[in-house]
C-alpha cells in the first residue's frame, strides 16, 4: 500500500518556501535565501523519490537517482 504523507507534505512545504521567496528576495537575506534554496532541493528530491520508488525497490529512474544525491551531498 503506498504512503501518500510523505510527497504530500513534501510538496506542500516546496509551496510553502515559494511563498516566503520574495520576501527574503526584497530585504537580500543571503543567509536565508541560501536555506531556502537548499530546504527546495532537499524537499523536491524527498518528493519525487517517494512518488518514483513507492512500494517498490527495483531502480527506475537511475539518472534521477545520480542527480539527486549529487545534488544532496553538495557537490557542485
Amino acid at each position: 500500500m503506498t504512503r501518500v504523507e510523505l510527497p504530500v507534505l513534501s510538496f506542500l512545504a516546496v509551496l510553502s518556501l515559494f511563498v516566503i521567496l520574495p520576501l527574503h528576495l526584497r530585504s537580500r537575506n543571503i543567509p536565508f535565501l541560501f536555506a531556502i534554496a537548499w530546504l527546495l532541493v532537499c524537499n523536491i528530491i524527498q518528493g519525487v523519490d517517494s512518488i518514483v520508488w513507492a512500494d517498490n525497490v527495483s531502480v527506475r529512474a537511475e539518472g534521477w537517482c545520480d542527480l539527486g544525491e549529487w545534488l544532496l551531498w553538495n557537490r557542485f
